[in-house]
């Protein structure tokens, strides 16, 4: 769900291990609005939804599931966000959770 991101890995242990989540509870929640990251994850949301090119750009990364092709900048600005990750000249998204709630969101 969130492949090692630290802040987001230390935040979700912390939540199971202290018993206020459990496991399944968490990765039912986690790219919800109800889940722990919905502070984390919206300012993101309204970077994306404010710049068509950069909300366009990370629709084609999340409706795929293998590395795409994108603008240099758009490329260049998603990577700075820390939302996606290079894979040799493609890219991809940083984590299943940004996948997640961003698919569902980016699409209406």
């Amino acid at each position: 769900m969130i492949d090692g991101h630290p802040y987001l890995l230390r935040t979700a242990l912390y939540q199971i291990a202290t018993g206020n989540l459990t496991l399944e509870q968490f990765l039912k929640v986690a790219p919800t609005d109800e889940g722990l990251f919905r502070g984390f994850l919206h300012p993101y949301l309204s970077l994306l939804e404010e710049d068509k090119l950069l909300k366009a750009a990370m629709k084609k990364v999340i409706e795929s599931d293998i590395p795409v092709k994108l603008d240099s900048v758009q490329s260049f600005k998603l990577r700075s966000l820390g939302l996606i990750e290079f894979k040799e000249n493609k890219v991809q998204c940083l984590c299943n959770l940004y996948r997640l709630y961003f698919r569902e969101r980016l699409s209406e």
